[in-house]
């Protein structure tokens, strides 16, 4: 399994596009905001992550299990190969749209006057005043037809709830489009939130079509994503963090320009069998051999147990040997228990 890992063995930041684009259209404080989210970086191919889509769906809770009640998923790849998928493997006419970096907050975590969100405050109070099993959403991707990164991201709101999780009708979004005049829309009359199916304009479907096709599909990627990383199903997730010396030429870099700074807080999937490459101790053989001989590192992957035959269970991942170490001036560990991420994360 190859991973988005490369990047933090050599320094480098998979986020830092990101970051000085939010710098400079919204502000260095939105790009601060951004830069303290805990970050989880998917694997390079989305072949790694979408195999796994009916194991996904399956071992999705009743409520969706959030890693934190703020972070960010980072996607080398954006949505064409999901849209490919459901098209059946055929050709999507859709632009090849770069990473993806997709924003996922709780509701009940929601704050006016948050730095980074653009819409208004009283298209976010309904849903501060929601449910707390509700999530919003901001999707930035790299390209688009602005020629880069857009001005503002995609908003969306989901309710998290396993009978709305996997509906696209369920699902709202901001459209910013003149042609629809917010008085008249169907959900949120004034609020500017929407759905295609739910729409009272059929003259006017056609043109949010594709914005509800785009959003909807980075909607259902990044539940993928969150089910992939709290259920363990494509291995074992290490905490990678750095933390700069207070008054030191990094942290004046990391306040003023974050997008050049190493990053505090990533997670990623490590494979056992690459783990060496992270300085873990399973690339070095036991000092001793035998029965009582410690065990080489290892993990075991999340996977299904039959029961009978209409019966399975799903067994959490495992990680059997040091889950705690240091390499090149960072700390990698381990995060893994029996109820899964949530716990050891927070």
């Amino acid at each position: 399994m190859r991973i988005s890992q490369e990047a933090y063995i050599i320094n480098d930041r998979t986020d830092s596009t990101l970051l000085k684009h939010l710098a400079k259209t919204i502000s260095v404080e939105a790009a601060k905001t951004y830069n303290a989210l805990p970050l989880f970086v998917m694997p390079d191919e989305s072949d790694e992550l979408l195999r796994y889509e009916k194991n996904l769906i399956e071992a999705s809770p009743d409520n969706l299990v959030l890693p934190f009640d703020d972070f960010l998923l980072d996607f080398p790849f954006g949505i064409e190969p999901l849209l490919k998928m459901f098209a059946g493997g055929q050709d999507v006419n859709v632009r090849y749209r770069g990473r993806m970096w997709v924003r996922i907050r709780r509701f009940n975590a929601l704050k006016i006057g948050d730095p980074a969100t653009t819409i208004r405050d009283d298209q976010i109070i309904p849903l501060i005043d929601s449910t707390p099993d509700g999530i919003f959403l901001e999707a930035w991707e790299e390209k688009t037809g602005w020629g880069g990164l857009p001005p503002y991201p995609d908003y969306s709101a989901i309710n998290i709830a396993r009978e709305y999780l996997w509906n696209f009708t369920t699902y709202l979004h901001v459209y910013p489009r003149p042609e629809c005049p917010e008085g008249q829309r169907a959900v949120a009359p004034n609020l500017g939130w929407c759905n295609i199916a739910k729409c009272i304009h059929p003259e006017r479907k056609p043109l949010c079509a594709a914005s509800e096709l785009v959003q909807s599909t980075s909607c259902r990627l990044a539940i993928l994503a969150t089910i992939y990383i709290t259920e363990g199903l494509g291995g074992s997730l290490a905490e990678i963090s750095w933390f700069p010396k207070a008054g030191t030429k990094d942290e004046k870099t990391e306040r003023l320009k974050p997008w050049l700074s190493q990053r505090r807080r990533t997670y990623i999937i490590i494979d056992p069998a690459r783990a060496g490459a992270y300085g873990h101790p399973s690339s070095k053989k036991p000092d001793t051999t035998g029965h009582h001989a410690s065990p080489v590192p290892h993990s075991r992957r999340g996977h299904w147990r039959r029961l009978s035959a209409d019966r399975r269970t799903w067994v959490k991942p495992a990680w059997v040997g040091v889950t705690n170490w240091q390499h090149e001036g960072r700390t990698y560990r381990i995060v893994l228990n029996k109820e899964g991420v949530r716990s050891p994360v927070e």
